[in-house]
């Protein structure tokens, strides 16, 4: 007798769990495949919104200046920005325009209330640009399967993301000489706000001019001031006169400022002083290269320049003018608005500055423009006031400002008369912005700052 295979059936309750259990795992894994495959894209998504968000809002504060021009750059420089999202295929769209723009920029004073689009912004104050990115209807292929059992995840999804950046004060890198204010600027820190301490200046302090409310220090857009003073200043015209100083100091009440029982010294200084690294002609050639970082120097700073004639300077003076385009600049002394600056270059910007001379025009959108000869520098007091009276104690070869200023073209440096030639640079600005070819909103060369994200 053959024996038979017997086989038996499993018990439905045991089928029935079988079910059960491949169905749980079915929902694990759609999920796990949703989580991998649709939170993937919402992190990648939000990676590229992050990302345009805060290239946006650095572009959009760089743009910054004080007047309505500058927030219609800045909401242009936004809508220049080239990231997108979705692999680099999908652009977030201009803002402010309409509700549900993809990207929203806002304006503050103080990077943290009363944001505002720049229709309703205050220039003079807006120093930070929030840029919000959003990206409205991202698909989602595999969560949504979800709601088949009992889930309610949509087939679309919103990233958002935000930064925030802004013009934020600094200690000051600067090019190691310094200028003679002819005017203290009206509303510096101290002067008649009763401010004392770090930053400010003596209450009342005057070099004999009243202060100037342009925030200018006394100075023309484009005019020549000395950075070295010569050794024994006279009036005159450099170098047939021996002794003359640049041309914007060239006259009697500026000379008288130059007067002291001492020697005046010539306007060099070393940064390294104010960090207690180290002084030397060596140290103030690396710093005329490629400025110095003060991190104590600030208005109302002592400035314990060098003397001496210095010669041995000049070739580095030429050595950073030689990177940069060659164009001389013109004194031009009535300007009108004509040309903007930075996008805006052949543009009319609502102010009248540096970029409306011809000259300096051609230079910033010439060949081989690269901003070397650009320098940010500490500007000071001198011995005495317009009249050749001594200032003050206290008040004499002190900052009280900063500026911008341009060196002359390559080669125009030289030490043929010694301690009795000037070496002068031609004032572009009282503001000290980085990475700019404008000042900034930071008013009357209070300070140095530079673009930073702060969100």
């Amino acid at each position: 007798m053959r024996n038979k295979l017997k086989l038996s059936r499993r018990p439905s309750s045991e089928r029935g769990f079988t079910l059960l259990a491949s169905a749980v795992c079915s929902v694990v894994l759609i999920a796990a495949a949703g989580l991998a495959v649709d939170m993937g894209r919402m992190y990648i998504t939000k990676n590229e919104a992050q990302s345009y968000a805060d290239a946006a809002a650095v572009s959009a504060a760089l743009q910054l200046r004080g007047t309505a021009y500058g927030l219609t750059q800045a909401d242009a420089a936004v809508a220049a920005s080239p990231n997108s999202w979705g692999f680099s295929t999908t652009a977030f769209g201009a803002g402010d325009t309409a509700s549900g723009a993809a990207t929203v920029t806002e304006y503050s004073a103080d990077g943290l209330t009363n944001w505002q689009t720049s229709a309703g912004a205050n220039p003079a104050t807006a120093d930070f640009a929030r840029v919000t990115a959003t990206v409205n209807n991202l698909p989602l292929y595999l969560l949504p399967v979800l709601n088949a059992f009992g889930g309610s995840v949509g087939n679309l999804t919103t990233v958002k993301a935000f930064a925030v950046a802004g013009q934020v004060p600094r200690a000051p890198n600067v090019f190691p000489f310094s200028p003679v204010a002819h005017a203290i600027n009206c509303g510096t820190p101290g002067l008649s706000d009763g401010k004392t301490g770090p930053g400010t200046l003596p209450a009342g302090m005057t070099l004999g001019t009243p202060c100037d409310a342009t925030g200018n220090f006394g100075w023309q857009f484009g005019q020549d001031y000395s950075l070295k003073w010569t050794q024994s200043p006279v009036v005159g015209t450099p170098p047939a006169t021996n002794g003359a100083p640049c041309a914007g100091d060239d006259a009697q009440p500026w000379v008288n400022m130059s007067k002291n029982s001492q020697n005046p010294f010539d306007g060099g200084f070393d940064l390294n002083a104010f960090a207690a690294n180290g002084t030397g002609a060596s140290t103030v050639a690396a710093e005329i290269q490629d400025d110095g970082r003060a991190p104590t120097l600030y208005v109302g700073s002592p400035l314990n320049a060098k003397t001496g004639a210095a010669t041995t300077l000049l070739q580095y003076f030429n050595d950073r003018a030689d990177l940069d385009n060659e164009t001389p600049i013109v004194y031009q002394p009535s300007l009108i608005d004509t040309f903007g600056a930075g996008q805006g270059l052949v543009s009319p910007d609502g102010i009248v500055d540096i970029n409306d001379n011809a000259t300096y025009h051609a230079y910033e959108t010439g060949l081989g423009y690269s901003g070397r000869r650009i320098i940010t520098v500490v500007v000071r007091s001198f011995w005495s006031d317009i009249n050749g009276n001594a200032l003050p104690a206290g008040q004499t070869n002190i900052a009280v400002g900063f500026a911008q200023f341009l060196l002359w073209p390559t080669g125009t440096y030289n030490g043929s008369g010694g301690s009795q030639t000037p070496w002068c640079a031609t004032y572009i600005g009282s503001n000290a912005l980085y990475g700019a070819n404008h000042g900034g909103v930071l008013s009357g060369g209070g300070g140095v700052s530079y673009v930073r994200l702060t969100q």
